[in-house]
């Protein structure tokens, strides 16, 4: 490993500790700085995009997520495959028990398919497995007004 190398992976390691702690807030600074080191790295850019998210700017979220799978906006088929793969994914999470993971993977579900009732309920059955009781119940009641609307 050169030492730029160190340096991005440091920023990085430490965006990914502030995602998992829920900060948000001071994730989104270090995220930015791990994305201006190398810029097309897929793995900088869903940093971002994760906490982007979580600060409640979706839009800028979706279009790091949309660099970090190389995919454009217009791209529904390409955005379709990516969240049901984030779908599979939390699934996975949740079977091995990393309700923080499945979390992040269903948060970028929803934000681009906000009408995906599936994701909404588990985004809520992992909030309840993080000790988050209050967030889960308003995801579940988003769940079943969805699924509703499909009825």
């Amino acid at each position: 490993m050169r030492a730029g190398q160190t340096d991005g992976v440091v920023v990085s390691e430490l965006a990914q500790v502030l995602i998992l702690r829920r900060d948000a807030a001071a994730a989104v600074p270090w995220a930015q700085k791990t994305v201006s080191l190398d810029p097309r790295s897929p793995r900088a850019l869903t940093l971002l995009g994760d906490a982007l998210v979580r600060t409640g700017s979706l839009d800028e979220a979706r279009k790091a997520w949309l660099a970090a799978s190389k995919l454009t906006e217009d791209d529904r088929i390409g955005i379709d495959r990516m969240a049901q793969a984030a779908l599979v994914a939390a699934d996975s999470a949740l079977k091995e028990r990393d309700p923080a993971r499945a979390e992040r993977l269903l948060r970028k579900v929803i934000a681009f398919q906000p009408e995906n009732a599936v994701a909404h309920a588990k985004l809520g059955v992992a909030l309840t497995r993080l000790g988050f009781a209050q967030s889960a119940a308003a995801w579940a009641k988003r769940a079943a007004e969805l699924g509703a609307a499909k009825i």
